[in-house]
């Protein structure tokens, strides 16, 4: 597990240095956050096979 605080440190310096990131944040534990995420991954696969360009979702600064 990794913790919160964790993540949200990690996405600072994603974002900090412009790379191009999404983010979403599922409640659950682990196992229940694959069967939450699936849907979003697979769309977010489909669309880097698309060749549709990831907008990223770090906060305007």
């Amino acid at each position: 597990m990794i913790p919160t605080s964790t993540e949200d440190a990690t996405r600072g310096v994603y974002c900090d240095s412009r790379i191009t990131t999404r983010w979403t944040l599922y409640p659950g534990d682990h196992l229940l956050t694959d069967q939450q995420a699936k849907d979003d991954v697979v769309k977010w696969l489909g669309d880097r096979f698309a060749g549709r360009p990831e907008p990223g979702n770090c906060p305007l600064s």
